[in-house]
């Protein structure tokens, strides 16, 4: 029966991801990254919450529909973030360091709350999870996000740079001759 209910709470997590990733082409349009960030992180405390305190299934079948789209719109803003912020050259590299810190938070956050569970219970260990996450909506207000827009106006920052090279030297020539021509 544990197996059925962890399946259907997966499941409900995924549908809201779902709908976040179809929402959040909308959602760019209407509120700054920042906001929407901020408006994410109390979503998914309340959601949290809801979780942990409600004992009626249709509730908390709505709260994980709602913590699943605020999750993906979160990460998604941050991917944009990184990806819009970092030089052309090494973009790559930085959202892939974005990424394994993402995944790394979710390893230890995972395994701190899975010690908490432990030691006190799954109710406490998700209130303290939401009362956290209703926290960090005030980072944003001492670490700001980068300002993207959803019209494709920060393509200028990605564009390619203009690549400068030295003239060839007479080494250069000569190499190129005995190795290439």
């Amino acid at each position: 029966m544990a197996h059925k209910l962890r399946a259907s709470c997966s499941a409900l997590l995924v549908s809201g991801a779902v709908v976040g990733a179809l929402s959040i082409g909308e959602l760019r349009k209407r509120i700054v990254g920042e906001a929407a960030v901020r408006a994410c992180s109390v979503s998914m405390s309340s959601a949290i919450a809801v979780v942990a305190l409600s004992r009626d299934p249709v509730l908390t079948a709505s709260a994980l529909v709602l913590g699943g789209a605020a999750w993906t719109i979160t990460w998604t803003l941050f991917s944009i973030g990184v990806q819009v912020s970092a030089p052309r050259r090494v973009a790559g590299r930085l959202l892939a360091a974005h990424q394994a810190a993402q995944c790394g938070g979710m390893a230890i956050g995972g395994w701190c709350w899975g010690r908490l569970t432990d030691v006190a219970s799954v109710e406490i260990a998700l209130l303290a999870s939401a009362a956290l996450m209703l926290l960090s909506s005030l980072l944003g207000l001492w670490l700001r996000m980068l300002r993207i827009s959803a019209h494709g106006q920060d393509a200028k920052a990605l564009a390619e740079p203009e690549v400068q090279l030295a003239p060839p030297t007479a080494a250069d020539r000569l190499w190129w001759r005995s190795n290439i021509a």
